[in-house]
């Protein structure tokens, strides 16, 4: 997304990348990666930080 001009342009027209560095544009590009490919379930999340923080109270 970061390293195609075309394809960044139609779906951030109001970001301009072109005073970045090839190397900083990969990082951008690798971080949006990570954030796209990490699917949670939210709720369960949740319940497991709750189990975590009350730890015995929790099923009380």
């Amino acid at each position: 997304m970061v390293t195609n001009r075309k394809y960044q342009l139609r779906r951030m027209p109001c970001l301009d990348l072109d005073n970045l560095k090839y190397k900083e544009k990969d990082q951008l590009e690798n971080i949006f990666k990570f954030w796209v490919k990490n699917k949670f379930n939210m709720a369960v999340s949740w319940d497991n930080r709750l189990r975590k923080s009350l730890g015995t109270r929790y099923d009380s």
